[in-house]
């Protein structure tokens, strides 16, 4: 299977500044900020798309299948998945800048989806994933105090979702491990 080839995606449509607020981006800005995006799978090649792009295939987001998930919804939680994957690999490679754009643009997806759907216990726990990769590359740059904040943040959330979800499986480990993560910087 030959690789899709490169179309425009309109995302991202605004940028997290300081303090996790979204900024709508300009057209101009959107376009360029386009061009470093994965390409939109169609339709019917979601999922066979979606596994090119994450390490693992057991972690391959459903997207629109999924019940209670709009299509547009899906395809924005692959994108960010697939940003997720290529910021771990950035970060394999040590390049500490790359692994950040691509995880600040998956947190940015991730707020947008979260802020559309406020009670989806997925899409604020897969934000929470990208707030804690993006404090995990700021530590090992060397910014400590940004890091412990994204840590926070991430702490929080999870706090948060323990309370909505007390039996989703997932979420006393990922809080127990934010907790170590914070606990290892104050």
């Amino acid at each position: 299977m030959s690789p899709p080839s490169r179309q425009r995606w309109p995302w991202p449509e605004a940028e997290v500044v300081s303090g996790g607020i979204v900024r709508p981006l300009a057209r101009s800005e959107a376009e360029d900020a386009c061009q470093s995006c994965t390409p939109a799978p169609r339709a019917d090649e979601a999922l066979a798309a979606s596994t090119l792009h994450l390490p693992q295939p057991i972690a391959v987001h459903r997207g629109g299948m999924a019940v209670g998930i709009t299509p547009r919804a899906g395809a924005l939680r692959d994108l960010a998945a697939s940003h997720v994957g290529q910021g771990d690999r950035a970060t394999a490679r040590r390049e500490h800048g790359d692994a950040l754009d691509h995880y600040r643009t998956a947190a940015a997806i991730m707020q947008r989806l979260a802020a559309a759907d406020p009670d989806n216990v997925a899409f604020l726990r897969d934000l929470s994933v990208c707030w804690n990769r993006i404090a995990a590359v700021l530590s090992a740059s060397g910014d400590h105090t940004e890091a412990t904040n994204h840590y926070r943040r991430s702490l929080g959330l999870l706090q948060r979702l323990v309370v909505m979800a007390p039996h989703h499986p997932d979420l006393p480990r990922d809080l127990a491990w934010s907790q170590a993560q914070l606990a290892e910087r104050i």
